[in-house]
């Protein structure tokens, strides 16, 4: 068969997005593989939301819309968006982010070439924040992400329905880390492609956003254990806890900050061996840790030159956490983000 056989069902789950669906869709509907449908699950919105996909749906028979009759939230909207779905892949998309033209044959493409469940790619933020993601490509590189984070990027991810209706997203925040963390469990396997598929839109009204705090620094951490757990089975307890509880509230003791490059050694092994995108995730995860215990102070900055994942950093980075520590600036306080902001200032310059 060839590729314009295949057919692919997009969801999307909305909540008053009406200001970005007609760009979010008019990118779908330009991409080069044409063979798909659009399901849009409308979870009680208070804007024109309604109005725009009702009157998208008229000019465009791929795209089917359906409503909640309460507020169900993101996750329980994808199941039923899901439920609908017609084809054997599932793209999962969020309305107020876009495509590129060509997103569909790029996942697609490398879906078919085989041994892969779940394949996704890189992604642009833009807005509040922007970069380019540089996640690493290969299953088993993907698996160690999984330990610190989602290297897998949700709104652009397609799976085989298979999967999914076998899962199922799970109505907890940081739905995508912990359906990956479940799939990983069961055996199936990560891909993705070294291209940019999606630009990403961060605003201040991004469920990541306004749920920062429940989200990075309760269920984040906890599921980072769990990925321990079922990845790292062969992982002590305590190390599995200090190594999840690093960027929690109440963070690690001086002693437990000592003792963490032990543990990161034995969880990365192989560090030196990793790509460049691996290595990356690793050594930022030890530095936003230290930065985040800059009431050490200068204690905190001489365990960065105790590990092998300080060539690995920027230098910027390293300014920014000399600086923390000099002058215990407390992490999430308000001069760390105005440094924070000025570090990335200074890095888009660059650009």
């Amino acid at each position: 068969m060839s590729l314009s056989e295949f057919s692919v069902s997009l969801v999307i789950a909305n909540y008053n997005n009406c200001e970005y669906l007609i760009k979010c869709f008019s990118c779908i509907t330009n991409q080069t593989h044409s063979n798909f449908e659009v399901i849009v699950v409308d979870d009680c919105s208070t804007d024109e939301s309604i109005e725009t996909i009702k009157a998208y749906a008229k000019i465009d028979k791929r795209f089917r819309f359906y409503e909640n009759k309460v507020n169900l939230g993101v996750s329980l909207s994808l199941n039923i968006a899901i439920s609908y779905a017609k084809f054997d892949y599932i793209l999962r998309h969020d309305p107020d982010d876009f495509l590129v033209d060509n997103a569909i044959e790029l996942l697609l493409t490398r879906m078919l070439e085989g041994d892969v469940d779940i394949v996704s790619g890189q992604a642009l933020a833009f807005g509040s924040q922007s970069g380019l993601t540089s996640w690493p490509l290969i299953n088993s590189e993907l698996k160690k992400a999984l330990l610190i984070e989602s290297p897998i990027h949700q709104p652009c991810a397609l799976i085989k329905k298979s999967v999914i209706d076998e899962l199922k997203y799970s109505n907890v925040p940081s739905e995508d880390y912990d359906l990956w963390i479940r799939a990983a469990k069961k055996g199936f396997k990560f891909a993705n492609v070294p291209e940019l598929i999606t630009y990403y839109r961060r605003h201040s009204t991004n469920l990541t956003m306004v749920k920062k705090d429940e989200i990075f620094y309760e269920h984040i951490p906890k599921l980072r254990k769990l990925a321990l757990q079922t990845l790292e089975p062969s992982l002590s307890e305590n190390d599995a806890d200090i190594f999840s509880r690093a960027l929690d509230h109440n963070g690690l003791t001086r002693s437990e900050l000592v003792y963490l490059p032990d543990v990161f050694d034995r969880i990365f092994p192989e560090y030196q061996s990793y790509s460049h995108s691996l290595k990356k995730i690793i050594a930022y995860y030890w530095y936003r840790v230290l930065i985040a215990h800059s009431k050490f102070g200068l204690f905190s900055f001489r365990l960065i030159s105790r590990t092998r994942y300080i060539k690995d950093l920027e230098s910027i980075n390293l300014f920014v956490l000399f600086f923390m520590c000099v002058f215990r600036v407390s992490f999430e306080s308000k001069p760390y983000k105005i440094l924070n902001l000025i570090k990335h200032r200074i890095r888009l310059g660059r650009k």
